[in-house]
């Protein structure tokens, strides 16, 4: 009876393992185990653009002020991942926590290959992930999404009252620092090819606004800042000494009221 029993658990098991073969075989839902990590890459061109234009005592304290306000995209730490695998009807997306530059998570798919597409704050990857007949692991790099703008203003003639600015596709934000009086505005702002421009609107003690587009010849690149600088003068034109930026200027715009970020 024993000998019986035996040989009957050694039947079950060839038919059990002999199935999952012809399964995977033919369609691959068995599964493997897949083992991904991700990794941020952070751009080092940021650190090397506020260098290279922030000199004075006022503009370093002005650029730690833009570094601490895009701190996700100077430092490579991201508080949350989003990860969607797609392959036919198979699909699996994991949403959770990390704390710092990497994580690596654990998949159990089917053979195919999978459309991966991971989101983490403002990195993010796009790939192709192939899973075939035997456990892997993987490496996904991720990189920034978007760009950042910012123009800083090292003065302000008095008789403008306020100031506005938009970049394309999005309404600056102003930057405060209560230790200097340079005025910043800055957005992230996507991949975006040159010539684009910025509008400034400012507007006088008088009630009238001026309007000053500006027109940058550099091109916005994902995981890049750009940092223009001027001033405003007394009749609220916009001045900026780079070559690569134009400017034309309309003196009491009537439309000051209604404007669109939408470049």
């Amino acid at each position: 009876m024993d000998k019986l029993l035996k040989h009957i658990c050694m039947l079950t098991v060839v038919f059990l393992a002999a199935s999952c073969s012809a399964i995977d075989e033919n369609l691959g839902s068995c599964g493997y185990e897949v083992a991904v990590e991700y990794s941020l890459i952070v751009s080092s061109q940021p650190p090397r653009e506020l260098t290279a234009k922030m000199v004075t005592p006022e503009e370093l304290r002005m650029g730690d002020a833009v570094r601490q306000f895009y701190s996700t995209f100077f430092d490579p730490y991201a508080d949350s991942i989003r990860v969607s695998l797609c392959c036919g009807e198979n699909r699996v997306i994991d949403r959770s926590c990390i704390y710092g530059s990497c994580c690596t998570k654990y998949f159990y798919l089917s053979r195919g290959a999978y459309d991966h597409e991971v989101v983490a704050d403002d990195f993010a990857a796009d790939t192709t992930l192939v899973v075939e007949n035997r456990n892997v692991t993987e490496w996904v790099y991720l990189r920034h999404t978007h760009g950042v703008a910012a123009i800083i203003f090292d003065d302000v003639a008095p008789e403008v009252n306020a100031v506005r600015v938009a970049f394309p596709n999005i309404e600056a934000k102003p930057l405060d620092n209560n230790e200097t009086s340079l005025k910043c505005y800055s957005a992230k702002l996507l991949p975006r090819g040159a010539p684009w421009q910025a509008e400034i609107f400012a507007t006088l003690a008088d009630g009238t606004v001026t309007k000053t587009t500006l027109t940058v010849s550099r091109p916005i690149a994902a995981g890049e800042l750009i940092i223009e600088k001027g001033y405003v003068d007394d009749r609220g034109a916009v001045c900026v000494q780079a070559d690569e930026v134009g400017a034309t200027v309309e003196f009491d715009w009537k439309n000051g009221t209604e404007y669109s970020p939408d470049l």
